[in-house]
């Protein structure tokens, strides 16, 4: 959900302090500095600035492309809480399981398939290949380039697009996604006035409702949110717009909540309603075990079924 950032920094201050890591001297100082970044991302629009300005701002809060890549830096919001997990603000650093994405990279025929077998000479990989991919990713101006017109012309062609977020995902969680998302509904009425899809679909988007739903196998908890206009019984838009909140997930959601993530896209692609508690999918569509094969706290290890099946395993 990086979607339009002069929509979306400038939630993080209220975000962060209503999570309870900030202090109110912080949340201003916060403040601050993401306005200033909005400032140096309209000047980059402009032809007045550069990518480099912006993301600088916004950087020295997250330290995105540091603290993951062994470089030792710290951001403000490590500083301020104590933690580099900036994708889970129930952990203060990543699960150990989410090295293995390198690992996987790091397999020669991988390697080939990514064009990226030059980095195999560069130890460790790790520490070389996410920040070089991530330097060419704010020199180039993609980083600062807003995609909420990409999203608003895809509901103006009739495509059915959802967008999901997690509640304890401090970097792009809820207000930040909906932000996103106010960006591509201004930008449908934009493209779509007065009549078009996309125009009527943001208006549908807007009166709707938000419903809460669960898991199949969980029907006694609330796995999440949503608001959805468009589809069967969407007021007569044949596509159809979800805006999906996962409860106790971080940034990456099928790896903290992989049960409610696959229900959450079973439920969207096959047109289901997100009405009402009780799961929508058939009961054989989601497995009933434990979610041993996601992270912790809620996933994985973290659960006592999964530390017996992983001790098994070991044995």
């Amino acid at each position: 959900p990086c979607i339009n950032g002069k929509y979306q920094w400038g939630t993080y201050a209220d975000t962060l302090y209503g999570m309870g890591v900030l202090m109110k001297d912080e949340r201003e100082q916060i403040r601050a500095i993401m306005d200033r970044g909005v400032a140096k991302l309209q000047a980059f629009e402009d032809g007045a600035g550069t990518c480099r300005d912006a993301f600088k701002e916004w950087n020295s809060v997250w330290d995105d492309d540091g603290h993951d890549s062994g470089t030792g830096t710290d951001g403000l919001f490590t500083s301020m809480t104590g933690s580099t997990m900036t994708e889970d603000i129930l952990m203060t650093a990543s699960p150990a399981s989410f090295d293995n994405f390198m690992l996987f990279f790091q397999r020669p025929e991988i390697a080939k398939a990514f064009h990226i077998s030059n980095f195999s000479k560069k130890v460790p990989l790790n520490q070389t290949l996410p920040l070089e991919v991530y330097d060419a990713f704010v020199d180039s101006g993609d980083f600062c380039t807003n995609s909420s017109l990409q999203y608003a012309e895809l509901l103006d062609a009739g495509i059915d697009v959802m967008i999901y977020s997690s509640t304890v995902d401090p970097l792009l969680g809820p207000p930040t996604t909906e932000g996103g998302i106010d960006g591509i509904m201004a930008d449908a009425r934009r493209i779509g006035a007065p009549n078009g899809a996309a125009a009527k679909l943001a208006d549908a988007y807007y009166a709707s409702k938000k419903t809460l739903w669960a898991a199949s196998s969980q029907e006694d908890q609330t796995a999440g949110y949503a608001k959805c206009a468009g589809g069967r019984g969407g007021g007569g838009q044949q596509q159809r717009f979800c805006y999906v909140v996962v409860r106790n997930a971080g940034h990456m959601t099928p790896a903290f909540q992989p049960r409610a993530s696959l229900e959450m896209l079973g439920r969207f692609l096959t047109d289901r309603s997100f009405d009402g508690k009780k799961g929508q999918c058939p009961a054989s569509y989601l497995p009933v075990c434990a979610q041993c094969g996601g992270s912790g706290p809620f996933a994985g290890a973290a659960l006592p079924a999964c530390a017996k099946k992983q001790r098994r395993d070991e044995l």
